[in-house]
């Protein structure tokens, strides 16, 4: 709401969010089996890199932000899924 100026519903917010992680998924299969599911450097970089797209993407589409704002939403929300998924990992 800060960013965008809109007001939206935790609805759509929860909407943005699912396409966010669903475009994130479908991405980040087709680059793990274009690489083998080979885990490195690169590959946690372009994971990274991959998932801010998704989020962008997402966010643009389901909140009508514009591409500058939902960049702006993606650079706070791709760190925290990073810390999330670290975390869902060591449990």
């Amino acid at each position: 709401r800060m960013v965008t100026g809109n007001d939206p519903t935790l609805g759509e917010s929860l909407k943005a969010v699912a396409l966010a992680i669903l475009l994130d998924a479908i991405v980040a299969t087709a680059f793990a089996k274009m690489t083998g599911g080979s885990p490195t450097g690169l590959s946690a970089l372009a994971g990274t890199i991959i998932t801010f797209a998704a989020f962008s993407l997402g966010f643009a589409m389901m909140l009508q932000a514009s591409f500058k704002q939902s960049l702006v939403i993606a650079l706070v929300s791709t760190p925290i899924a990073g810390v999330a998924v670290f975390g869902a990992m060591k449990l």
